[in-house]
């Protein structure tokens, strides 16, 4: 799905050249009035929106623009604006910024230099929307995805899943049998910014060895003998998402040196 982008902009061949240039990659919406942009950014919709600070009854000053601005914690806190300025205009840009605006962007706009603002704004509203889903999850006293425990070793047991799940990195989860190694796993999936794509979970002990590999990474029609279709592999399943691979000790090495060629 695209990402929603709300742009506040009066002009209305602005507003049509910026929606013609970003449509590709955002699901966009324009509001032209303060009234409108008040009511967009108060649904709680828009993760980013870009705003023009020179709106009507004012469009050659910014005073609506930094109205709308300093309503912004209260209508709309987790919304990030970037705002749109002249060249000239710096003073009213640190203004901006002072007032709770992400970033800026300098008009004439530069559809290149404001996509890498916006992605580079995105971004940062994904990772803070993280911190407060896992926030609000380790909040429930001695409880974190499904698991339960007050000792201190449970608690620096789960400041590190929460630490690992902030990043993309390969973990290794480690422990005896039955001391909760999957849910482990499901913890850092849930948390992580891949939440809402696939989580995988393959037992690496379960599959015979002579199937691993085609089980793992897929294999197309006619490969090998027998490969009568197509067959998509775990690994591409899990695309955007986690793997978990359960005993990975108990994979083949020459496996093992192709799973960590894969990484």
């Amino acid at each position: 799905m695209k990402k929603r982008l709300l742009i506040i902009e009066d002009e209305l061949a602005v507003a049509k050249q910026l929606k013609w240039g970003l449509a590709r990659s955002y699901d966009i919406t324009i509001a032209s009035g303060v009234e409108t942009a008040r009511k967009a950014l108060a649904s709680g919709a828009f993760p980013v929106a870009t705003m023009d600070l020179g709106l009507p009854p004012h469009p050659d000053t910014p005073i609506q623009g930094f109205k709308l601005l300093e309503e912004l914690s209260s209508l709309a806190p987790h919304t990030r604006v970037i705002v749109v300025t002249g060249n000239a205009e710096e003073e009213t840009a640190i203004r901006a910024i002072t007032l709770g605006a992400a970033d800026f962007c300098s008009k004439p706009i530069d559809l290149k230099m404001l996509r890498i603002i916006l992605e580079r704004t995105f971004r940062i509203q994904e990772l803070e929307e993280s911190n407060r889903r896992l926030q609000s999850r380790a909040g429930q006293s001695g409880a974190l995805c499904g698991m339960l425990g007050i000792s201190p070793a449970m608690t620096a047991l789960f400041e590190r899943l929460a630490q690992v799940a902030r990043t993309d990195y390969p973990a290794l989860v480690t422990g005896s049998t039955g001391t909760g190694k999957e849910m482990a796993a499901r913890a850092i999936h849930q948390l992580s910014l891949r939440a809402e794509a696939p989580l995988v979970t393959i037992n690496c002990g379960a599959i015979p060895e002579n199937l691993l590999e085609s089980e793992l990474f897929g294999h197309e029609k006619g490969a090998f003998t027998g490969a009568s279709a197509r067959k998509l592999g775990r690994f591409e399943q899990a695309d955007k998402g986690t793997v978990f691979l359960d005993e990975i000790g108990e994979l083949p090495l020459q496996l093992q040196v192709k799973i960590l060629r894969f990484l």
